[in-house]
């Protein structure tokens, strides 16, 4: 299934778990840490780079962004940004579970 073919205005956390037959609440999704949360909602976009998001892991990538500043870089995964959808379409992540999701991939690209 190509994910960004699915219309966004109608995907909501358990309309994707439906779809991928995941079988787990939107509850019990909340649960995540920040690595099963990448895994499950950033991996699509970030692993492979698509519509220019910054690849995992990639120093070259994350480097001009995290330049700009760790709360612009918040700002923009809460709020979107070009091609990022707000909260990267994570409709029951908070705030803090996104700055946790930025936190982890910027870290990633330190390595």
């Amino acid at each position: 299934i190509c994910l960004i073919s699915l219309n966004p205005i109608f995907l909501t956390p358990d309309t994707l778990a439906a779809t991928l037959n995941i079988k787990e609440s939107a509850t019990k999704r909340k649960q995540k840490t920040p690595v099963q949360r990448y895994i499950n909602i950033c991996l699509d976009c970030h692993w492979h780079g698509i519509m220019d998001s910054p690849r995992f892991g990639s120093k070259k990538d994350w480097a001009p962004r995290i330049e700009k500043g760790m709360e612009t870089l918040y700002n923009h995964a809460i709020h979107g940004f070009n091609s990022m959808p707000a909260r990267g379409t994570c409709t029951e992540c908070t705030d803090d579970d996104i700055k946790a999701l930025v936190d982890y991939m910027v870290k990633k690209a330190h390595r």
